[in-house]
């Protein structure tokens, strides 16, 4: 049955457990009633309610309850109609009513959440006589899909701690979720595994075991001192949905309609614009656009945005005939922005042979992270958490549930961000991610693609999609300037080098879409004929045959650095000095330090050195083609569930941004060193503040209270100011130019009690040490002692040096140098433009520079070749 006045076609998330088997009750608490099946759309009425009532509710004229319904992958809603008390005679109702006035029902309720019933009761009232308790506009199936007909109804009071166990798609995480829990509740406590949580927070997650087996305990303590614990168990048993094997080239298919000179007349007149400009001459509908995305090969995928198929009129069968013929043909299509119910989604799996329709794309779903404080606002951002809560919020609830609402209908749930964040949505269930490179805090396409690599390979599958948006975000650059499309193609190029197996050109082969936002355009747009949307082609039908004639080698390339998203940091990928960390517009106002500030200038010292951006568009400023002048690197989201092996792909980590440590954290980083991994970071990384005090931060807030022994064998005593200029009295790195750093006197740094073994990097002119470093296990630390983050100005040529250093160590067989060098760094006139990448069997270089041609110096296990590459000249040598 349907709610009345409810559509179909509204849906709901509703977190219903995926691949789950087993079972789970909530803690009694007191039950008064369990009705299964539960008939709906009728009419509900429980005899003897008098039952329920105590003196002690006499007493408070209140008779307080919880009713919920288990709807299963449904919602479930109340119709309108009275709720009461009732002897026949008087009647007793709701204080607060449950259907708003005017309205049909009481709206979408996901399955188990309860609703309060707090009814007024009169102190004179004979609980002894016949008392009923009616509903009588009944419950309702909100969708009205399966599993109606075995709805369960409960009704309780009293604190009731209700664990709901659910696996994300890809079986990386479980959750367990106690928000439908009941109660005056001051804390909850998660135990599953030998791990204990305790948080105010009613949401916790872990890492899938082995067998996919999950069983705990939720415990709520109330504020009376009351605990009422429940048990959760379950068992991930779904099989992911693979992902193709081939490198998928795509372009999108966008809707339009054909439209006469006469009726375009009449639109302009009327002082219609389309986007913005005036209206395009030449026009298609979508079919044209597909025929000829085939006929001319430009990929083997096909990208469809919303109401294409309204444009170009298709009916159901049609629909299906389109996406079943391009399958036959090996082509693979998906949506974007985009909810089809269930069953249209499986009858275009289906058209797709199972294998070629890939699913949906959320889009830009978390573009609330680099947007306005609007845009926040309209999203339900929570303000005023803490660094962990607003973590958790986006993760659990943002991307959670915004993924559990797709997946009822597809297998795969992509994502497009134009944040450097794709760890926090893959943890959050999204199962690929695809940046929309050259736009906000992906602009810089070598580090958001490393981005993207490090999280698919902590979080499996090791596959991750490049988005372009060349044509939207590089509107500084005219259509007709020379540089225009190099500028695409290195893009291309770069992540066929970087291990990307899903790229999708996001406009410009259809129509040009961006002409407002460009150069030169006098605000047009290009139709399909002309120059532009024909160069835009022509690049992707190059790049498409060079894809299909030059398989990628197997595997990911060689990375031996990572570079760490430390816990809570929400750096996009580019520094806005009005952007608050997690969009805490409000709080911001209130504390500035949740502005960006120093932390977040520490990205740019780590970008600045692994992903340097050189002027390689010639008169245009460069925001988007990166060289790799220390080879491969990672960006590596350390976080309470990182274990070392998450970290075991790497020989080296380095900490840039922000870091909220926890012990977890600690013990992930100490089995990482005992495994031989080697880690750099500062001071401030240790310190476990959640509120963005990053200056003030005392002793007692460092690891250990400021005993750093897990890690290091060093103890904070407290802080002191450091004396005049930096020396380096050996300990293996190398002492800078002289004149290449500042004076550190007068900067606040720890005052440190040394144990055996640790060795001074570097000290002030006093000797006191500003950088140890120490042998831990079979790995290494490296620590910076100043007090605040090294983006500081006073404190970044130091950091610089120290990162530079320590990266030249860990160069491996294969690297890049200036000619006649053998170390490489970072600064290099030409290694600065070249983007590489060495796989089992072969190496990959990349001139990223559209106007010059560049020579570095390629070693390869002790043997040194100069490489000359043209403008955009990409190639592939032996290893």
């Amino acid at each position: 049955m349907r709610a009345p006045g409810i559509l179909a076609t509204i849906r709901l998330a509703v977190g219903a457990a995926i691949g789950l088997a087993g079972s789970l009750e909530p803690a009694s608490g007191e039950v008064l009633l369990v009705r299964e099946p539960l008939p709906l759309a009728t009419p509900l009425v429980v005899e003897n309610a008098g039952a329920w009532v105590r003196p002690d509710d006499l007493r408070a004229g209140t008779l307080d309850l919880f009713l919920t319904v288990d709807s299963h992958a449904d919602a479930w809603t109340i119709g309108r109609g009275d709720v009461c008390l009732t002897d026949g005679t008087s009647r007793w109702g709701l204080r607060t009513p449950l259907v708003a006035e005017g309205a049909d029902n009481a709206g979408p309720i996901e399955s188990r959440k309860p609703v309060r019933l707090a009814f007024d009761l009169p102190s004179t009232l004979d609980p002894a006589r016949p008392l009923r308790l009616s509903i009588a506009g009944g419950v309702y199936a909100w969708g009205g899909g399966p599993g109606r007909d075995t709805f369960r109804l409960e009704i309780w009071r009293g604190p009731r701690a209700v664990p709901i166990l659910t696996f994300d798609g890809q079986g990386r995480l479980f959750h367990v979720d106690a928000s439908k829990s009941t109660g005056d509740v001051k804390e909850y406590r998660f135990a599953c595994g030998g791990a204990v949580r305790t948080t105010t927070r009613p949401r916790w997650s872990g890492r899938v075991p082995a067998g996919g087996a999950v069983e705990g305990t939720l415990t709520l303590v109330t504020r009376d001192g009351g605990r009422h614990a429940a048990p959760f168990a379950g068992r991930f048993t779904a099989r992911p949905a693979e992902m193709p094997r081939e490198m998928l080239v795509g372009v999108c298919i966008y809707p339009e309609e054909e439209l006469s000179a006469d009726a375009i007349a009449a639109l302009e007149a009327k002082g219609q614009t389309e986007r913005d400009g005036p209206f395009r001459r030449e026009r298609h509908t979508p079919d044209f656009y597909i025929d000829r995305a085939v006929e001319e090969e430009l990929g083997n995928l096909l990208v469809f945005w919303p109401e294409v198929q309204k444009t170009a009129r298709w009916s159901e069968a049609q629909e299906t005939a389109r996406i079943r013929a391009l399958a036959d043909r090996g082509l693979y299509t998906m949506t974007i922005y985009q909810h089809q119910d269930p069953a249209t989604a499986a009858r275009l799996r289906e058209a797709g042979r199972g294998r070629y329709f890939l699913g949906n794309s959320l889009g830009e779903f978390a573009s609330y992270l680099y947007q306005s404080a609007a845009s926040a606002t309209a999203c339900g951002v929570p303000q005023g958490g803490d660094l962990e809560a607003c973590r958790d919020w986006f993760v659990s609830d943002y991307i959670g549930n915004g993924v559990r609402g797709y997946r009822p209908s597809y297998e795969r749930v992509f994502s497009t961000s134009g944040s450097a964040l794709g760890a926090y949505e893959l943890e959050g269930g999204v199962d690929v991610m695809a940046s929309e490179l050259y736009a906000i805090g992906a602009a810089n396409l070598a580090y958001a693609t490393a981005e993207m690599r490090g999280a698919a390979r902590r979080w499996k599958p090791a596959y991750w999609g490049g988005w372009l948006a060349h044509e939207w975000q590089t509107g500084a650059i005219p259509y007709s300037a020379e540089e225009k499309f190099p500028l695409l193609r290195a893009g291309l190029y770069q992540q066929y080098l970087m291990g990307t197996s899903l790229i999708v050109l996001e406009s410009g082969t259809q129509t040009t879409q961006a002409g407002v936002y460009t150069a030169g355009s006098g605000k047009r747009n290009f139709g399909f004929s002309e120059a532009p949307p024909n160069r835009y082609r022509a690049e992707m039908r190059d790049f498409f045959r060079f894809v299909r004639e030059r398989p990628r080698a197997a595997g990911l390339p060689d990375v031996r650095l990572a570079l760490a998203l430390g816990h809570c940091d929400a750096y996009v990928g580019i520094f806005l000095d009005w952007l608050p960390q997690w969009a805490q517009f409000e709080t911001a106002k209130k504390d500035a330090n949740w502005l960006y500030g120093t932390p977040e200038r520490t990205w740019e010292i780590a970008q600045d050195l692994f992903f340097p951006r050189p002027a390689a568009t010639g008169k245009y400023r460069n925001a988007w083609l990166a060289g790799s002048p220390f080879g491969q690197v990672d960006i590596c989201a350390i976080d309470r569930l990182t274990t070392p092996q998450d970290l075991s792909a790497y020989r080296a980590l380095a900490f840039a941004g922000w870091n909220s440590m926890t012990d977890e954290i600690a013990g992930a980083l100490r089995g990482y060193l005992n495994q031989g991994g080697k880690v750099l970071l500062a001071l401030p990384h240790l310190s476990t503040r959640l509120d963005r005090a990053y200056r003030d931060y005392g002793v007692a807030d460092l690891l250990g209270r400021g005993d750093l022994s897990r890690l290091i064998p060093v103890i904070v005593k407290g802080r002191k100011a450091a004396a005049g200029p930096v020396a380096f009295p050996g300990a293996g790195f190398r002492a800078p130019a002289a004149g290449t750093l500042r004076s550190l006197d007068g900067e606040a740094v720890a005052d440190v009690a040394l144990g055996d073994g640790v060795r001074v990097v570097c000290a002030d002119a006093a000797g006191a040490p500003l950088a140890v470093r120490f042998a831990q296990g079979r790995g290494e630390i490296v620590l910076l002692l100043a007090w605040e983050y090294p983006g500081k100005p006073s404190l970044a040529r130091l950091y610089a040096h120290l990162l530079g250093e320590w990266a030249s160590e860990e160069r491996g067989d294969v690297f890049i140098t200036e000619r006649g060098e053998d170390v490489p760094r970072a600064g290099g006139p030409n290694t600065a433009f070249i983007s590489y990448a060495a796989y089992a069997d072969a190496v990959y270089l990349l001139n990223v520079d559209t106007r010059e041609p560049h020579t570095v110096r390629l070693h390869r296990g002790g043997r040194a070749t100069d490489v000359a590459l043209g403008p955009v000249e990409f190639r592939v040598m032996e290893r």
